[in-house]
Parts: structure tokens; sequence; C-alpha cells
């Protein structure tokens, strides 16, 4: 059954409720339209939130490096697949919101990729501004030494809807955070 017009979203996750209305709806189930708030987590998510959860619950090091094929941390692979829900799961847990994987931190993929809504959980959580992106040969070497903020103004040089909108977000909440240190 449908949430009651009082209560327009419930969750389904871990053990709660989350669809929205218009989720149910449209009929759609997809990682895009849940990466806009639009429908439940998919079954891979799901699947790959309890997977990871399990895997921390049996004392998995939650800062390891070695548990994605690029290097990178499972924040930083949350963050970079836009998965909010997991995202904020890393950062209750503890993850490092400053280490460095690949020379860039989790704020700085959320930048890169313009994901606001997994930027948000780091930046309430303290993640800090002033670190810059290490020199490297990567695909991103456009942000090679800037800040999150940086790569948010580059990025905004020229862009246009839907994307110019996320990173208006991303540069206030980076602004907000900025003033709140």
């Amino acid at each position: 059954p449908l949430p009651s017009s009082a209560s327009p979203t419930y969750c389904k996750h871990m053990g709660r409720q989350m669809v929205s209305e218009n989720a149910a709806r449209l009929g759609r189930d997809d990682n895009i339209a849940w990466q806009m708030r639009d429908v439940p987590p998919t079954e891979k998510q799901q699947y790959e939130m309890h997977k990871t959860c399990d895997w921390l619950d049996s004392g998995g090091d939650i800062n390891s490096t070695t548990v994605t094929a690029m290097g990178h941390t499972l924040l930083m692979k949350a963050c970079m697949d836009n998965y909010e829900v997991l995202t904020a799961e890393l950062v209750r847990r503890g993850a490092d919101l400053n280490m460095k994987a690949k020379g860039k931190t989790a704020l700085h993929y959320c930048c890169l990729l313009t994901h606001p809504s997994c930027a948000k959980s780091l930046l309430d959580a303290g993640a800090r501004l002033d670190i810059r992106v290490d020199m490297d040969d990567t695909e991103f070497t456009e942000c090679d030494g800037m800040t999150a903020y940086q790569i948010v103004e580059e990025k905004m040089l020229g862009v246009r809807e839907p994307e110019a909108g996320r990173l208006m977000a991303l540069r206030q909440m980076l602004h907000e955070a900025a003033r709140r240190h």
C-alpha cells in the first residue's frame, strides 16, 4: 500500500520502507531515478549495502583501498556511484572523510561527478575543504591542485541544466561549510 498523503514518502532500506508515491505512480525502478530521489534503491544497491555492512560488521576495514579494483575506499566508491544512503551509513560508521586515494578525497569525487546529495553527508560530518587534489596523470587532470570549491567553480563555466543546478547546490553547500569552519 502507498503511504497516506500526510506522509508522502516512506523508506524501504535495511528494514525501513522507502518508496515515493511518485515512483509508485510512475512504476520506475532505475538507478537514475533513484539518484534523483524518485524511486527506492534498486535490488543491486540494496545488495551492495547489505554486502558492505555485513563485511564491515565482520571486521572489514572501512578505509581499505583494496576493496575496489580501482583502489578507492568504500566511501569514495559510494560517492562516485551517487549512492547517498550508503555514503551516509559509511560516514556514520566512521569512514575517514579526508583520506585520499588516487590523489582525491570522497568530497573531490562528489564535486567532479556533481553529486550534491553525497557531498552533503560529507560536509555535515566535517569533511575538510582545504585539501587539494594531488598532481597526477588521470583523466581528471584538469583539477590537479584544486580544492573542492575550485573544482565546482571550474565546472560551472559554460555548463547547462540539469548539471548547472546541481553545481550551484554544491557551491552553496561548500560556501556554507566554509563559513561554519
